[in-house]
Formats: C-alpha cells, structure tokens, sequence
C-alpha cells in the first residue's frame, strides 16, 4: 500500500458529540468536526468558574449552556480540576497526612503494609509448601564427622554417592570406546 494510501495511525473511536466514528490521535476527546465546538464550550464552562467558584457541576452547565456530559469529559480528561484540591487527606493507620486521595496513607504506613503483606504471602507459602525442617545440631554433627575425616576416607564416603547420569532418548552420549575411535594416533 502507497504511503499516502495507509490508514491512519490511531485507535478507532466513536465521538461523544456527534456519534460518528473517527480515528483518535493522542488525547483527544472528540473528532475534528467538534473540536471547536468543544473548545468553546471549555471557554464557556472556565468563565462561569472564574466568576462563581465552588459551583456544582449541574449549577456550571446550566449557567454555560452545556451539558454535565461535556463538564464529566473536561474532568475526565484533565481540562478541569476538581474543587476539592486545596482538601488535605490523611492517613487511614496513623493520622499522618496522606500520600494522595487515592491512597488515604502516609509513606511510612504503606511501606509498613506491604512489608504485613510480603510477611503474610511468605507464611502462605511455607504452610502450603513446608520445607523439611533440620536442626542446627545436626547440621554441626554431621560438619565435625567430615572435617574428622581423612582425604581418602571422604573420597570413599559411602554417603556421598554420585549420581548414575541419566540417558535421555533421541541424544547421543560419546563414552570411552567411542572416544578412542576418534582419537587421533
């Protein structure tokens, strides 16, 4: 397909507006018949809220002539703060001031959360997967034996037996006497 044959880059998006499909490019909201609609109603609704701050959102719209739908999407998209803002927020635990309002906890009681948390997914663990337990005694007892032992009697330690190695089917092993076919002489 020719460059200036291949559809735009974007996601496909219905126009909250005018219902008409459109492609969406980065943040926008509407399709580009509607922007200027929407921006003069952005125009609309920050008069209203400079002259009467504090104002409901219903109160905006009927005062601007837009619809509360138009108000949500300015919301929505980071055009218009909430009122809220200057309110502080503190912590659920401590009392502390909060991190955020989606949060509602101070830094030092979610570092203590998720160290509760990493604790509890960590006894989880160990009662649905016990590990044998070994005591210390043992391990120090069966330390002293070795270091008793002598070189010889530790490379004929019956209690260190190697592994026979597994052969796999469909690999090819070189053993000895076939190793000594490809040796040169």
């Amino acid at each position: 397909m020719p460059l200036d044959q291949q559809p735009p880059s974007g996601k496909i998006s219905k126009c909250p507006r005018c219902k008409k499909m459109f492609t969406k490019t980065g943040h926008q909201l509407v399709c580009a018949a509607c922007e200027p609609h929407e921006l003069a109603d952005y125009e609309k609704v920050s008069d209203v809220l400079a002259q009467h701050p504090g104002m409901g959102m219903e109160a905006v719209a009927e005062l601007a002539g837009v619809s509360p739908a138009v108000i949500l999407r300015m919301l929505d998209s980071g055009r218009l703060e909430k009122q809220d803002q200057d309110q502080k927020y503190f912590c659920g635990r401590c009392g502390k001031p909060a991190i955020s309002k989606s949060k509602r906890l101070c830094q030092a009681c979610l570092m203590k959360l998720d160290q509760e948390w990493a604790e509890a997914m960590r006894s989880l663990r160990e009662t649905l997967n016990p590990k044998p337990c070994v005591k210390i005694n043992d391990v120090h007892g069966s330390l002293e034996a070795r270091r008793n032992m002598t070189p010889a009697t530790r490379l004929l330690d019956p209690s260190k037996k190697m592994p026979e190695p597994e052969i796999k089917s469909g690999h090819r092993m070189v053993t000895p006497e076939k190793f000594k076919k490809f040796k040169r002489s």
